[in-house]
């Protein structure tokens, strides 16, 4: 009986498909692009953390890398690789030693507003309150702009990202003991 299954499965695997359904039973080659681009955002990480050398420059080759990995990712194909990097370079510029320091974060802040069109706060608590308090660093630090307004930007995102940290660990603990 056994058998009779598994030869009624094979020959149902080997009877003419649609080409839609044949499609979809390919498996999909590799997509080395996407290997290539995460593979950059590693190197960019490598520059970034590095102790040795010339710190403008290491700052100068992450950015290099974190924006070759970004011409390659997309949102809508590698969402969270890409998101990913946008927080890589929202970093790598606030921290960076040259450029002009009213663009700085400028720049910064519009990767980290991108990284959170992927990091929703339901779907990746961590990774949405490490770009809210990034992004509330960046808006603290901006020159450009209305003091005030970027003042207040930067609190909302110290609250937003100290609630969810609070919301995890009450989670985790269970209310107080009374």
């Amino acid at each position: 009986m056994e058998v009779r299954s598994s030869l009624r499965e094979l020959t149902v695997l080997l009877e003419p498909q649609s080409d839609h359904e044949a499609s979809a039973r390919r498996e999909e080659p590799p997509d080395e692009t996407a290997d290539e681009a995460i593979a950059q955002a590693n190197l960019g990480l490598l520059y970034a953390q590095r102790a040795e050398g010339d710190r403008s420059q290491n700052w100068e080759s992450a950015i290099a890398a974190f924006e070759d990995a970004l011409s390659a990712l997309t949102r809508e194909s590698h969402p969270e690789e890409w998101a990913a990097a946008q927080m890589h370079l929202g970093v790598a510029y606030r921290d960076r030693l040259a450029g002009e320091p009213l663009r700085k974060p400028g720049t910064a802040i519009r990767a980290f507003e991108n990284c959170l069109l992927v990091w929703m706060r339901k779907r990746y608590p961590e990774q949405w309150a490490a770009a809210r308090m990034n992004l509330g660093i960046a808006c603290w630090e901006r020159l450009a702009g209305d003091p005030s307004e970027n003042h207040e930007r930067a609190i909302g995102g110290f609250e937003d990202s100290s609630r969810c940290g609070r919301q995890r660990t009450t989670r985790r603990t269970g209310p107080p003991s009374r």
